[in-house]
């Protein structure tokens, strides 16, 4: 389907679910890995039935019941990049440059750190995060698009989960990186391991100077109730600011025997952003007559902070069969959004006006986590666990409109606090048995939940109690060592954050408004797939067809207030379906050329024609991304980058799809110098478009990121122990 496109192709589920079991069953297929939650001090079990590993060449890959792994300690990306420019190196995860992860085009993704949930990466803001902080501490990348019990259902996509790097040489080893690039963008970072008998100790940190420059084009028509031009309007907006951001995480592993591992982990990370913006803005009527005109210049800021604080105990048991894992965790986000606008305004003719804005949220994340594992007669095992959270958010909101000043005081009518509690018990069990070629792993949660909001000082607040159960399966059947056909069912649960409720009407300049929905419900999921894994010539292969229905699931709805004012808020849709393929392949072509491909299309299907301002809507689109790499010489090595963002079907329109390329050279002088040239975006097209389509309203928005640039980076790796060739960057040039 052209990338302008309105999607209309309709696609029944029978005939697709036949159409993509079709397709499994003719294509060729492979198999791993235990789930990884960073390395524990003894041995491991021996792995089960349904585990084999596929070791491709430079670019191992992990494959076994419920997901697949790759390790990402040899990717160019994880040793000078961030974490979003890794992740968009893994062929089953897609990354926009502003760091929106997707899996099959569904943005509903949960990200882990060892096995366990991240407010920095899946909190508000996590999209700075994702592209500022350096992938070097994690040694692989382990994406399960079904989960099991084990894992918080949460997100309609699937979960990616980050394993740190536990282990390292005796003595001190490190790695210290300087990048710098044109409009005085630069970032240095460094990484320092320390281990030493019992401890192993280990630290990273970054800072990063960025520039951001954007232009946007937003065309929009209103419409009458029979169809006629009521009024346009053309608005163009330019933005020129710069973002700076720093990075903190020290670990600590003790060993007092060889079955105990104590742990602790502190992380800090803060982004502040500053942008100057002007706007001009042409409204017209019904007969096309030029009956507005706007022009604006503003500035906006945006802080990020985050700070999280994490304590394991780890212990195996009886001969090492038994291993139980106690975790405390407490994080804490918070973001701070000012804005001021100064408003000229030439028709009709009036006085200058000034808008100011503020905005503030802060979220506050505890977890404890115990999870027991043993192993079973027959091969099998089996996993227990309990999860409790506890998230407590808050909001504040201040404005003034119309103001003649730019130090107004704030306006007390709007003036809002809204505060947000959930609490989120959870019991779980999950049992995996091999039965010759065949394998079960069946898995059952059940989560009590405790919401309560409102607007703080009020008299009464929303309470609501729910209790449920999440059922898991999944069926192997491995056909030898390398290869493996994978049933898999899973229910799964978006449930949406505090801002989705909070109904207070927020400014953003004179024709912007949002507001939150207090009777949102959350989105149920129910997702089926096939799977088929095979090695074959040192390369790893992976076809999977999956089928996803949805009740509930919440949408953006933008409506027209007139007078050229929009006002978005949340709803509920009726249902959604989707269905699809994916392929991905990973290894060495030939002697000097490496490959990780993957390619996914699919159906989606919108039912909200029973919601006001909503529709009927279904589509096609895919998506994908290819890193090549090519080993010129013994010290040179060539990468190049594609990555194209599937399209997106929403409940009001569509977003077409978009793509963007990255190409870079890494010169190895020694094993601890290295010299890197990365350009990123080299074509410029990392541009975005947003179509609404309604009865009353029809709006084309176009926004221009302006990413491409290049950088040059110096990779000095220093210390004891064997080095790992320090590897470059597209995105950033930098760790």
């Amino acid at each position: 389907m052209p990338a302008d496109a309105e999607p209309t192709t309709a696609l029944p589920e029978r005939v697709a679910l036949a159409a993509l079991a079709l397709a499994l069953a003719a294509a060729p297929a492979f198999a791993e890995t235990a789930p990884s939650t960073g390395d524990a001090p003894a041995s491991k079990p021996a792995p089960t039935a349904s585990e084999v590993t596929v070791t491709a060449p430079q670019e191992p890959v992990k494959t076994s019941i419920d997901r697949r792994s790759y390790d990402v300690t040899k990717d160019l990306q994880g040793g000078t990049g961030s974490v979003a420019d890794v992740l968009r190196n893994v062929p089953e995860v897609s990354v926009d440059l502003d760091g929106n992860v997707s899996l099959r085009g569904d943005r509903g993704v949960t990200i882990l750190v060892d096995g366990k949930p991240s407010t920095l990466f899946s909190g508000p803001g996590s999209g700075q995060a994702l592209v500022s902080i350096p992938a070097g501490q994690f040694a692989r990348v382990e994406v399960l698009t079904n989960p099991t019990a084990a894992l918080r259902p949460d997100g309609s996509g699937g979960v990616i989960n980050l394993v740190t790097r536990r282990t390292a040489p005796p003595g001190t080893t490190g790695t210290i990186r300087i990048t710098g690039g044109p409009d005085g963008r630069w970032n240095t970072g460094l990484v320092l391991n320390r281990k030493d008998r019992k401890l192993t100790v280990s630290a990273f940190a970054g800072v990063r100077h960025d520039v951001d420059r954007y232009d946007t084009r937003d065309l929009q028509t209103s419409l009458g109730p029979a169809g006629d031009v009521t009024s346009t309007v053309d608005d163009t907006s330019h933005g020129d600011g710069t973002r700076n951001s720093g990075y903190v995480r020290l670990a600590a592993d003790y060993d007092p025997d060889a079955r105990t591992r104590l742990s602790a982990i502190l992380t800090a990370f803060g982004s502040a952003s500053e942008t100057d913006s002007s706007d001009h803005r042409v409204g017209r009527d019904g007969l096309g007559d030029v009956n507005n005109l706007y022009d604006t210049a503003g500035r906006q800021r945006f802080g990020f902070d985050s700070e999280s604080f994490e304590a394991d105990w780890r212990r195996t048991f009886a001969g090492q069969d038994h291993d139980l894992v106690v975790s405390l965790q407490q994080s804490r986000n918070a973001n701070d959004s000012r804005g001021q606008t100064a408003n000229s305004i030439a028709l009709p003719a009036a006085a200058p006006t000034f808008d100011r804005r503020r905005r503030t949220d802060v979220f506050n994340e505890t977890t404890l986590k115990a999870d027991f594992r043993t192993p079973r007669p027959g091969g099998g095992e089996l996993k227990a666990g309990l999860d409790v959270q506890w998230e407590a958010d808050s909001l504040d909101n201040d404005a003034v409109n119309g103001a003649a000043a730019a130090d107004s005081p704030f306006d007390p009518g709007q003036h809002d606090r809204f505060d947000f509690d959930r609490a989120i018990a959870a019991l779980y069990s999950t049992y995996e048995r091999p039965f010759g070629r065949f394998t079960v792993l069946g898995g059952l949660r059940f989560e009590a939940t405790h919401l309560a909001f409102g607007q703080a000082g009020s008299a009464g607040r929303t309470v609501r109690d729910e209790a449920r159960l999440y059922p898991t399966l999944h069926l192997g059947w491995r056909f030898d060592a390398k290869r493996q056909l994978v049933f898999s069912y899973s229910q799964r649960v978006s449930r949406p954050a505090a801002p989705s409720y909070d109904p207070f009407v927020f400014a953003y300049g004179p024709f912007y408004r949002s507001r939150g929905n207090p009777g949102l419900e959350p989105q149920r999921t129910d997702q089926y797939e096939l799977r088929f894994d095979m090695e074959r010539g040192g390369r790893a292969y992976a076809l999977s067809g999956y089928y996803r229905r949805s009740q509930g699931g919440v949408t953006d709805v933008l409506t027209d207030l007139g007078g050229g004012v929009l006002l978005s808020t949340s709803a509920n849709l009726v249902s959604s379906r989707s269905a699809g393929a994916e392929l991905t392949a990973s290894g060495k072509l030939g002697r000097t050329l490496t490959l990780n491909l993957g390619v996914h299309g699919g159906w989606t299907e919108i039912d909200a024609s029973a919601a006001a301002q909503l529709a009927h809507r279904e589509g096609l689109g895919a998506g994908g991304n290819l890193t090549l790499g090519w080993q010129a010489s013994r010290k040179d090595l060539i990468q190049l980058d594609v990555h194209v963002m599937q399209a997106e079907v929403g409940a009001q329109g569509v977003s077409p799809a978009s793509a963007y390329a990255n190409i870079g050279w890494r010169h190895k002088f020694s094993d601890k110098l290295s010299l890197v040239v990365s350009a990123v975006d080299v074509a410029a097209s990392s541009n975005s478009t947003t179509r609404i389509d309604t009865a009353a309203l029809k709006q084309t928005s176009r926004f221009d990121s302006h990413r491409r640039t290049a950088f040059v980076s110096l990779v000095l790796g220093f210390g004891q122990g064997p080095k790992r060739a320090p590897d470059f960057d597209f995105e950033t040039g930098g760790r």
